[in-house]
């Protein structure tokens, strides 16, 4: 059978895949609890940390699962630019071939927990690492820990988040946003999933 017949016998809605980095749980934990019957999210496999070989793994796993753009799904990968200019460069020359596969980059400066933390404040500090915003994420929950699922503590605050992401986004005009620290494009999958629950 083709892959064309295959597509077309296929009824299902489209779904949402998600890749990150590693092995790394937060994202995933966070990310699990807003699938729903009308918005399905899948996780795409690789335990790659380099943005080249991430990119090259989700599109591995969009190939093997039929999971692409022509059938309505929505395909992200989260990367964290961990401060690093050679990091963000490296993101930047990926971007052309993420838009061929329908493959959009979320990133999130110096971390993935910027966008937490975003559930109650935006920030004019300049972080200067990953642990930092860990840090000043504890303010906020106290028995904050990495790879914890904090989702029920952060959830009624979701809007408020997106505002606060859209708003530190709009106070850099300088240069491109992949650039400023701290910043996060998280808020652009939220928008999707709360799309789909709509349909």
């Amino acid at each position: 059978m083709t892959r064309k017949v295959q597509k077309i016998m296929r009824v299902r809605k489209p779904l949402i895949l998600i890749g990150c980095e590693g092995k790394n749980k937060t994202e995933t934990l966070y990310f699990s609890n807003f699938s729903s019957k009308e918005c399905r999210i899948k996780f795409a496999s690789g335990n790659s940390t380099d943005p080249t070989t991430m990119l090259s793994d989700i599109i591995k796993y969009m190939q093997k699962e039929d999971i692409s753009k022509e059938l309505g799904d929505k395909i992200f990968l989260l990367i964290d630019t961990d401060l690093s200019e050679k990091r963000i460069k490296e993101i930047e020359s990926l971007e052309n071939i993420a838009t061929k596969y329908g493959i959009e980059i979320i990133t999130s400066s110096p971390t993935f927990e910027i966008w937490f933390l975003m559930h109650f404040k935006t920030s004019a500090i300049i972080f200067n690492s990953s642990g930092d915003v860990k840090k000043a994420l504890k303010k906020y929950i106290k028995s904050y820990k990495e790879n914890m699922n904090i989702y029920n503590e952060i959830v009624s605050k979701t809007y408020k988040a997106i505002e606060n992401a859209k708003k530190q986004e709009k106070s850099f005009i300088e240069k491109s946003l992949i650039y400023h620290n701290p910043h996060s494009t998280v808020y652009k999958i939220i928008e999707t999933i709360n799309t789909m629950n709509k349909k």
